[in-house]
């Protein structure tokens, strides 16, 4: 299915995911809301009952990141006299690196600084953001940042509850773990706030949006295709015995014997012949055009004569077929919605941060491209 997400890749690269919580956040209306400045400082000591904080220990850095930096206490810019270093956005970027790297995504230098040039203007623009719900008295009270973080599921699932652990583990502090949730959930707060509200989504956009990307939500043709394989032989002798072979697997088939069987038995794909040749849901582009047009071409429940490709010559069958088809509006119009609002919301805060730079002083003191390891 030609399901592309371009738009929220870019979305996420530019706001981070704390945005889309922002959004969609499940809790209740009162801690949304920016609460009145302490009086003491955090954090403080638990409340009865409560398990203390872990003990600030460093381990071990973790796992070297996609991106290779140098220098970390850099400062790479200075907001209204506080620093923004290489370290911040080297951490504020390798999520989003790290999902790159899944994906087999291997970025060129001139790619590395364009990204790195778009996440730190996003730095600073939740840097602004949050300087001035600071100024305005903003916080997030120190309990709700302490449950937060203990109701993390990698905590629970992975270290079995021990936060003291996970805090080794990541080679960081419970005092910076402390600081960079308390910062995101200011964040989402404020967002919530000053944006979201001015973000609306009518039903004529979301159609219009379905209409314009119609390819986004068709469904192609496909088969559920099984396939007897055999490769292709230089000497005409082992040629011969080939097609010997072929021609003996497909009287079997005529006669009645189970596809999947006669697969297991006489296929020389290393990949399907234990699985009877199965080789699941295709569409066009999947086999080679020889074998796959004599595939398409065969009704549900039949199976073709000797199919000679370039590489291997196949004997197919048929299971189940899928006729191209369109997902109606119905079914996709709570994620064309989704992605609408969040690509509006994506523009509030821009516009947001454009209205705090305009009375902030912001400095570069090196450019990053000085700072990229090759």
């Amino acid at each position: 299915m030609k399901r592309l997400r371009k738009e929220k890749s870019r979305i996420l690269e530019v706001i981070g995911l704390c945005v889309l919580c922002a959004i969609y956040s499940s809790a209740p209306a009162e801690q949304s809301q920016p609460s009145p400045p302490p009086k003491e400082e955090r954090p403080s000591t638990p409340r009865p009952g409560e398990a203390a904080p872990p003990a600030e220990e460093t381990a071990p850095p973790p796992e070297e990141p996609l991106l290779q930096l140098r220098s970390l206490d850099t400062v790479v810019a200075m907001v209204n006299g506080e620093a923004i270093t290489l370290g911040d956005l080297q951490r504020y970027s390798n999520p989003l690196l790290d999902l790159y790297r899944k994906r087999g995504v291997r970025p060129t230098a001139r790619e590395k600084e364009e990204f790195l040039k778009r996440q730190l203007e996003s730095l600073i623009d939740r840097k602004l953001i949050l300087m001035e719900g600071k100024e305005r008295g903003a916080r997030i009270e120190e309990w709700r940042v302490r449950e937060t973080i203990l109701a993390l599921r990698e905590v629970k699932d992975a270290f079995e509850g021990n936060l003291g652990k996970f805090l080794a583990a990541k080679g960081i502090t419970y005092r910076q773990l402390y600081n960079e949730f308390e910062e995101e959930m200011l964040l989402s707060a404020l967002i919530r706030e000053k944006a979201v509200p001015k973000v609306r989504v009518s039903p004529a956009e979301i159609q219009e949006y379905y209409q314009r990307n119609i390819g986004k939500y068709t469904e192609e043709a496909a088969i559920h295709c099984f396939a007897i394989t055999f490769m292709k032989r230089d000497n005409p002798e082992a040629a011969a015995a080939v097609l010997a072979k072929a021609r003996e697997a497909l009287e079997k088939i005529r006669q009645g014997a189970n596809f999947p069987d006669v697969a297991k038995t006489y296929s020389e794909d290393p990949v399907h012949a234990d699985k009877g040749g199965d080789w699941a849901w295709i569409t066009p582009e999947t086999l080679e055009k020889k074998a796959s047009d004599a595939a398409f071409a065969l009704k549900e429940g039949q199976h073709s004569g000797i199919v000679e490709g370039d590489a291997a010559d196949w004997i197919l069958w048929v299971k189940e077929k899928r006729e191209e088809s369109v997902l109606p509006l119905s079914a996709v119009w709570k994620e064309i919605e989704l992605e609408l609002r969040a690509e509006k919301l994506e523009a509030e805060i821009r516009r947001w941060g454009q209205r705090l730079r305009l009375k902030a002083a912001i400095t570069y003191p090196v450019p990053l491209s000085a700072l990229l390891s090759s």
